[in-house]
């Protein structure tokens, strides 16, 4: 069960796993593609603190008026992701300067 919040007691998810997941999304102006898919995989793994195992995923979500979406699904270090998020988003925005990118989680 995730951490939550249920009749105002906490609830915690004391897991084993010292992991949390991190989502980013990505928007930029091109056909999405395995190519486009590969660059922005290879630009998360260029990332030191980003776990390999479970791998990081991107996900095409779509294309609307010539803008393509992508999710980005990471794992990262229990009280890391702010950190390594935030190293993320600059390597992103370094290799694609005309995307847009948000951070979902």
């Amino acid at each position: 069960m995730p951490n939550n919040t249920v009749l105002n007691e906490i609830i915690t998810n004391r897991s084993a796993n010292n992991l949390v997941r991190a989502t980013v999304q990505m928007r930029i102006k091109r056909a999405v593609s395995p190519e486009l898919s590969q660059q922005v995989k290879e630009v998360v793994e260029s990332i030191a603190d980003i776990s390999g195992a479970p791998t990081p995923v991107v996900t095409p979500e779509g294309i609307f008026e010539g803008i393509a979406r992508l999710r980005i699904d990471f794992w990262v270090p229990t009280g890391k992701k702010v950190e390594i998020t935030a190293a993320l988003m600059q390597a992103l925005h370094a290799s694609f300067p005309d995307a847009n990118l948000k951070v979902l989680s």
